[in-house]
């Protein structure tokens, strides 16, 4: 009995491997490379030497992007000697490119500067200064005023006004997660929920029974009882970023801001998008009625609207940083003593070819963000006059 339920175990396995490669969807396939983290929910694994999204990946002992050409894997003596540091998403990690072909391993050889990328897939701005933080505790320099001061680029937006997580997916907003904000009780509830679905996680038959779990719960559950929120709001995601962005400067750092470039092959339908937060409502007041049919279709009709509802959140947020930084300040770097930038990048993304998905860059996108945030770059780093002429 033992022997047969071994083998039928590995058919099994090796079936939703195959599977895995053919049909899963992105998010399947990003649990591949990721594990759990106590403090940050999920992150990249560590030492990786792999293909993802049909490009290399490598990854050092932190978890963190590296190109394969670099020749040290010590994370620590990495940040120690890094002038830049780029904090975001998975469209600033690289998805679907190689590590070279990343944006910011293109600016950094453009202005012969050494950087580490600690974007990591799915994170959004909270996750981000819960890296910063972790990051500062190996490397308390870093928190010195003007001690060792970096240019720091700060490129979130799109994870933020999203609804699901990678990890720990219950519809609750970032701010009860993360940070001072987070009580004793909702951390040791959402770490129990982690510890159960990092379990699922090591082999590609526990990731399709996840998946098939949480699917089948949309299905026949009786949805949420509480109205699913988006992690954050953009007004929110606005507040903290400025705030984080001050907290920066006051210990010497220069910050560039990017904006959130994106492509959906659809137009904007605002009355779909309005919907959306009606009928996750909607959803929610049945199933504490008691009603889970209704609220099951409730929650379809939401999830048909939702990418209306991204694409309009995404619009607001890209609007905000306008206001907050001043439209006036992308066309031209204007850097000042003891300050970074705001560059808008959205506008020189306008065709298909610039992204592989509506907000992951292609090779060409990377390149175009390149060449605008290049002489930002220039601006902030501790470089000579005649230095800066020459490039």
């Amino acid at each position: 009995m033992l022997i047969a339920s071994g083998f039928w175990l590995l058919v099994a396995e090796l079936g939703a491997r195959v599977w895995r490669g053919i049909a899963a969807d992105p998010l399947d396939r990003a649990r591949r490379v990721m594990r759990t983290h106590d403090d940050r929910l999920w992150m990249m694994r560590p030492d990786l030497q792999t293909e993802f999204e049909g490009a290399e990946l490598h990854t050092d002992e932190a978890g963190f992007r590296k190109s394969g050409r670099e020749a040290s894997d010590d994370f620590v003596v990495r940040l120690k000697n890094a002038e830049v540091l780029l904090l975001g998403p998975s469209s600033a990690f690289g998805w679907g490119v190689s590590a070279e072909q990343t944006y910011l391993h293109l600016a950094l050889q453009s202005v012969a500067a050494r950087g580490v990328n600690l974007s990591q897939v799915g994170y959004g701005l909270q996750q981000g200064i819960e890296t910063w933080r972790e990051i500062a505790a190996q490397v308390p320099e870093l928190l010195e005023s003007a001690k060792s001061p970096r240019v720091i680029l700060l490129a979130y937006g799109v994870n933020d006004i999203d609804r699901a997580r990678f990890f720990v997916s219950n519809g609750r907003p970032d701010r009860e997660f993360f940070g001072d904000q987070s009580d004793e009780e909702s951390r040791r509830v959402w770490h129990q929920q982690l510890r159960s679905e990092s379990q699922f996680i090591s082999t590609a038959l526990g990731q399709m029974l996840l998946r098939s779990l949480q699917e089948l719960a949309f299905a026949v559950g009786c949805a949420s009882p509480h109205k699913l929120e988006t992690r954050s709001t953009p007004e929110e995601f606005i507040e903290l970023l400025l705030r984080w962005k001050t907290d920066l400067e006051n210990l010497g750092h220069k910050v560039i801001v990017l904006d959130s470039p994106f492509r959906y092959p659809f137009d904007l339908d605002q009355g779909l998008a309005i919907q959306a937060e009606t009928w996750f409502a909607k959803s929610a007041e049945s199933s504490r009625a008691g009603d889970c049919g209704e609220a099951r279709r409730w929650l379809r009709e939401a999830r048909r609207a939702e990418p209306h509802r991204v694409m309009m959140s995404l619009q607001k947020i890209n609007v905000l940083l306008d206001e907050a930084f001043g439209e006036s300040a992308a066309p031209t770097p204007s850097i000042s003593e003891g300050q970074g930038g705001y560059v808008r990048v959205r506008n020189e993304l306008s065709s298909p070819e610039d992204f592989v998905d509506p907000i992951h860059f292609s090779v060409v996108g990377h390149q175009k963000i390149e060449a605008k945030l290049r002489p930002f770059l220039l601006r902030a780093l501790p470089r000579s006059e005649e230095a800066r002429a020459e490039k």
